[in-house]
């Protein structure tokens, strides 16, 4: 695993919090509130380049019932990069009145970002998690 071999500490601090602050290799570590509240971004995240263009907090509230998530990337990987969704209720929770939830999740893509438009069916905690791999992985 790349990522894990000598990493930038920006990003390493994404997914991994250690116990003592600078053990994050970081000019000025960012606190554990901070770390829990933000998105996280896992190795294949900074394998494909990609890039938080919307949103970096992990809580979202929702505007007229829906909130849109970009994720950018590089516009040469456009036609390799693919993107899955799996959309869920706090408890885990994957259906609504019968009803898959990923239904309420629509999913786009232009020449160097990936749109997703989510609308909750009700009021409540969900959570999006979004995937990435390349074509043929």
């Amino acid at each position: 695993d790349e990522f894990s071999f000598l990493p930038d500490p920006s990003r390493y601090v994404m997914s991994h919090y250690p116990d003592v602050d600078y053990m994050q290799l970081l000019p000025k570590p960012i606190s554990l509130a901070d770390f829990e509240s933000h998105v996280k971004c896992w190795p294949d995240f900074f394998t494909y380049h990609l890039k938080l263009l919307s949103h970096h907090q992990g809580l979202l509230k929702t505007t007229n019932g829906e909130v849109t998530v970009y994720i950018g990337f590089r516009s040469e990987d456009h036609n390799k990069v693919k993107f899955a969704h799996n959309f869920k209720m706090a408890d885990n929770g994957t259906k609504w009145r019968g009803l898959k939830l990923d239904r309420f999740v629509r999913q786009s893509r232009k020449k160097d970002a990936v749109k997703f438009v989510t609308f909750p069916p009700e009021k409540g905690n969900f959570l999006l998690d979004i995937f990435v791999g390349v074509e043929g992985e």
